[in-house]
């Protein structure tokens, strides 16, 4: 099965979903100026296969909880990943954590990681690393 790899054009913002206390991770949602070049890996190689996916709503996959009415069918994603792994799961919580996976951050911004589909539109569960290209802006 061939690896994915997303690069992104655009300087991109994230946007916070959701509030949370300080000590809590927050929930991200990367805007819809972000779009992945989806790239195929063969070896060492890796070659473009022309697709661009728009990844915009798609969650950062940091360990961030949400409310399990915000994204219901998410939730239920989720739920069932956990009981095929065998760990033990609450339906009925109010909250639901999202897995975490190492992200990168620059001037507190979230700019390297993996995104969640949340919605159905996009194939709820699918999972794409990103990557935001910042440009620089080097004072003269």
């Amino acid at each position: 099965m061939p690896k994915l790899r997303v690069a992104v054009a655009a300087v991109a913002s994230a946007i916070l979903i959701s509030g949370v206390r300080a000590d809590e991770v927050q929930l991200v949602r990367l805007s819809d100026d972000v779009v992945s070049h989806l790239t195929t890996f063969q070896g060492a190689r890796g070659a473009s296969i022309g697709r661009k996916v728009n990844l915009s709503g798609w969650l950062v996959l940091n360990g961030a909880t949400f409310l399990r009415e915000e994204f219901p069918a998410l939730a239920r994603h989720l739920d069932f990943d956990s009981y095929r792994q065998g760990l033990e799961i609450d339906p009925n919580s109010e909250f639901v954590t999202l897995p975490d996976y190492p992200y990168e951050m620059v001037d507190g911004q979230i700019v390297e990681g993996m995104a969640i589909c949340p919605v159905s539109e996009c194939r709820v569960g699918k999972q794409l690393p990103f990557r935001i290209e910042i440009e620089s802006t080097d004072p003269e």
